[in-house]
């Protein structure tokens, strides 16, 4: 995730390898991430990015990948991946611009920003 113009914040989740069995076969992982980004920081940044820059975060064989990317609680992104070559594409190639989140302010004087990867093995 870009915190500002010519920085970088680098956040490195665990890996999706353990999940809660639903029935027999299907296995479900979910990871989240919870940023808190301080409204006085956002005045000298035009865009949120994120970017992904390692693809060891999935380390997990799967049959279906969710991430969402919301803020305040509203979701801005959403993307289902069904095979692990369109994730590794998407991880090389793809940054995700969320734009300016200065009027997601609730008061507490900063915008929380979630990103969570699911993931499910049939």
């Amino acid at each position: 995730m870009r915190a500002a113009p010519g920085t970088d914040v680098v956040i490195t989740p665990t890996a999706l390898r353990e999940g809660a069995k639903v029935g027999k076969t299907e296995r479900i992982t979910t990871n989240s991430l919870v940023v808190n980004i301080a409204l006085a920081e956002m005045n000298s940044i035009s865009n949120i990015v994120i970017d992904f820059v390692d693809d060891n975060l999935l380390d997990a064989e799967f049959d279906e990948l969710q991430l969402e990317i919301s803020v305040v609680g509203v979701s801005r992104y959403e993307r289902l991946f069904l095979d692990e070559a369109d994730v590794d594409y998407f991880i090389e190639n793809a940054a995700i611009d969320l734009g300016d989140l200065s009027h997601y302010n609730t008061g507490a004087g900063y915008v929380t920003l979630k990103i969570t990867l699911t993931t499910v093995i049939f």
